[in-house]
């Protein structure tokens, strides 16, 4: 869509130097040319310049053309890790599904995946994150069974979540 936009563009700066705007500026084939005679022109009914008005118009097509094909580098944004659901599975466990979500409107490559058992033990079922997040998306990357005495670090590049079965457990009470 950029690339029709900025042909479109460019034809149009191409059309506004190719044709000039004048009235009648060449004879019908029918008429016979008229000779005028020299004399001078009146101030008012002389021809204006429009060389000004011509570069003022290329300059700010050249100006879309360059600002619909640039870029914008916004900064992109870290991803955002969270816990998704919780399930309790009656012996004292919890089954936590965490996700990570891009919030930008451009895809974003992941670096670093990386998780950490702090204290007590933790049976990771699922940590497989793609490299690359599609933008404006949400993804279930991480599933593990916690209990009370578990705390795990999740980190994604930048970004550091920790899943604790004790605030888990209390946070079951509320």
């Amino acid at each position: 869509m950029k690339k029709l936009l900025s042909l479109l563009i460019v034809l149009l700066m191409a059309l506004l130097v190719i044709i000039p705007v004048s009235a009648n500026s060449d004879p019908s084939p029918t008429q016979d040319p008229v000779v005028v005679e020299e004399e001078e022109t009146p101030k008012a009914a002389k021809k204006k310049d429009n060389t000004a008005i011509y570069v003022s118009g290329l300059f700010i097509i050249a100006i879309i053309v360059m600002i619909s094909n640039y870029q914008i580098n916004i900064k992109t944004k870290p991803c955002e890790l969270s816990i998704s659901n919780i399930t309790d599975n009656g012996d004292g466990s919890y089954t936590v599904m965490c996700t990570c979500t891009n919030p930008n409107r451009k895809e974003v490559n992941v670096k670093d995946n990386s998780l950490r058992v702090i204290d007590g033990s933790a049976i990771i079922l699922q940590n497989n994150m793609s490299k690359n997040l599609k933008p404006n998306s949400k993804e279930d990357c991480l599933i593990a069974v916690v209990n009370e005495e578990s705390k795990l670090e999740w980190q994604v590049d930048d970004q550091k979540m920790i899943i604790s079965g004790k605030v888990i457990k209390e946070g079951e009470k509320l």
